[in-house]
Parts: structure tokens; C-alpha cells; sequence
């Protein structure tokens, strides 16, 4: 076995950020590279809805206590959202072939990585169907964003 035989795998379901495209003015090849600022976007882990995230960083109330859920308006909801998340690669790990594996999209997607579009929604489509994308041309050693 060589180095480049050695297998690493790295979850990515902790450290996301979310926004509604509609709030994010700029393009895919600059929210999908590292440093892009975030600042007034909403943590969250995967998987996780967007109604959930927002329950959770305290937009809505409980929408499962009394009338809560029709208290909350459609509007947010009717436009695609972004989930974004930044993740470092060793000089080893990006050096090999490196797969992006997605345990569940739900239910469409355009994947960004590194300014790069991976996958376009035509073709990451379907209820909670799982995914995996060859992005080895697409990492860098270093930082990484995935959009």
C-alpha cells in the first residue's frame, strides 16, 4: 500500500451556516469559496431543515407548541436557501482522490465547491436520495468551502 492508497474520511455535519438565497446577493463562485463573509447567517448542523435551523437560532417559536406553526409566514420558504460550511484538508488528504458523499438531499441542489459548481439541481434531485461526487480536482490542501 502506498500513501496515496491510505483512506481518510472526514464528516461534515457539524459547523454549517444557512441564509435565503434571496438575502445573498452575490454569485455561487464567490459564496462557494473560503472567507466569504457570513456574518448574518444562521448556524446549524446536517441534517437539518431550514425551519428547524430557525427554530433553533430563535426566529420562530416551536412551531409543535399551541399555534406557533401558523404563526409562521411562507414567504421565507417559497426561494431556495444556501448551506455553506468551511472545512480544512491536509497536505495528505487533498493529495489522493477525495469523494463528497451526501447522506440525503432533500430535495434538490446545486453543489458549489471552491468557486466550482460540482453538480447542478437537474441532477441532484429526488427525496432524500444519497449522492457521491468525485471533487478531487475541485479540494485544495488548506481551506475549502462547500456551498
Amino acid at each position: 500500500m502506498n500513501k496515496r492508497d491510505v483512506q481518510y474520511d472526514r464528516l461534515l455535519s457539524d459547523g454549517w451556516l444557512i441564509q435565503a438565497s434571496s438575502k445573498v446577493r452575490k454569485t455561487p463562485e464567490l459564496i462557494s469559496r473560503p472567507l466569504f463573509d457570513t456574518n448574518r447567517w444562521y448556524p446549524t448542523s446536517v441534517p437539518s431543515t431550514v425551519l428547524a435551523a430557525l427554530v433553533e437560532n430563535g426566529v420562530y417559536k416551536n412551531p409543535y407548541f399551541g399555534m406557533n406553526l401558523s404563526k409562521i409566514p411562507s414567504e421565507p420558504f417559497e426561494k431556495p436557501w444556501w448551506y455553506r460550511k468551511e472545512f480544512q484538508l491536509s497536505p495528505r488528504e487533498a493529495s489522493g482522490t477525495v469523494l463528497l458523499e451526501l447522506d440525503g438531499i432533500n430535495y434538490s441542489a446545486n453543489i458549489w465547491l471552491n468557486g466550482n459548481r460540482i453538480a447542478a439541481s437537474s441532477e441532484v434531485k429526488g427525496a432524500f436520495r444519497r449522492f457521491q461526487f468525485d471533487i478531487s480536482k475541485f479540494i485544495s490542501e488548506g481551506a475549502n468551502a462547500l456551498a
